[in-house]
């Protein structure tokens, strides 16, 4: 018999309170909604996007090219997306790379929704859109647990990840809470101090999503369960871009060690 599964990394993500969004995006006063179904506009085709990259006919089309050399990490990765929720997978072998989950969440940050999700390793199957497996089901159910707007890392992860980090680049946080999450924020180790300032505020935009978190905790004063998500965000940002701040403070370079150890 065939086996359908491999060893994959995998990451579930869920925009959290997309239904409710639904809701008020459709409310009749359109001019009232105008921002929030702009957002979810935006929010969808970035999600699109994301699932486009990696399809089998952004792959074949590649391959198919002439003078292309395809890249093979592209080829490996798996992208689907429904609804409010993604999920992205590539081969066990490819250690921290599926933290870079955390970029799309920082984008749907950057536009004012949270994200929920987690990222662990195991059997999956998962090509052209259909995905399913034991590593997604465990996926969903950390997912469940992390209560709060952040990815949280399996454990089963870091026994894997030898050699974590890569140079500077700090994937992995342990927040205010004591739980291993992505960091959305794992910024360029490379860059010089007005290098990194302006990928802070050109790139991530931190002043903008300062003032969003702000502003959300404003509108859900009398929401304590929503505010407590908006503030959890607040108070774990300081420690996502933490990492950064210390990169500069003592720009060691990575020791080649290190860098030859990542899996």
């Amino acid at each position: 018999m065939t086996e359908i599964y491999t060893e994959r990394l995998v990451a579930f993500v869920d925009i959290l309170g997309w239904s409710s969004y639904c809701k008020r995006s459709a409310e009749a006063d359109v001019v009232a909604v105008a921002d929030l179904l702009q957002r979810q506009v935006i929010a969808t085709e970035m999600m699109d996007r994301n699932r486009d990259l990696y399809s089998a006919y952004t792959k074949e089309k590649v391959r198919a090219t002439p003078g292309i050399l395809p890249n093979p990490l592209h080829q490996a990765v798996e992208c689907s997306a429904f609804s409010d929720s993604i999920v992205l997978s590539m081969p066990a072998s490819f250690g921290w790379r599926i933290c870079g989950i955390g970029g799309l969440c920082r984008d749907l940050l950057q536009l004012g929704f949270l994200t929920r999700g987690a990222v662990t390793v195991g059997k999956l199957h998962h090509r052209n859109g259909m995905v399913f497996g034991p590593a997604l089901v465990r996926a969903v159910e950390l997912e469940k647990t992390a209560v709060f707007p952040r990815i949280v890392v399996d454990a089963e992860i870091s026994k894997r990840g030898k050699g974590w980090p890569l140079g500077g680049s700090r994937p992995v946080i342990i927040d205010h809470l004591g739980r291993k999450v992505v960091n959305l924020f794992d910024g360029p180790s490379h860059h010089t101090l007005k290098g990194v300032r302006s990928w802070r505020s050109e790139v991530w935009r931190i002043g903008e999503i300062r003032k969003r978190l702000a502003q959300e905790l404003r509108d859900c004063a009398d929401n304590e369960h929503i505010a407590e998500k908006w503030r959890y965000m607040q108070r774990v940002l300081p420690r996502m871009l933490g990492p950064l701040r210390d990169r500069l403070l003592d720009p060691t370079p990575p020791c080649s060690e290190c860098a030859s150890n990542v899996s």
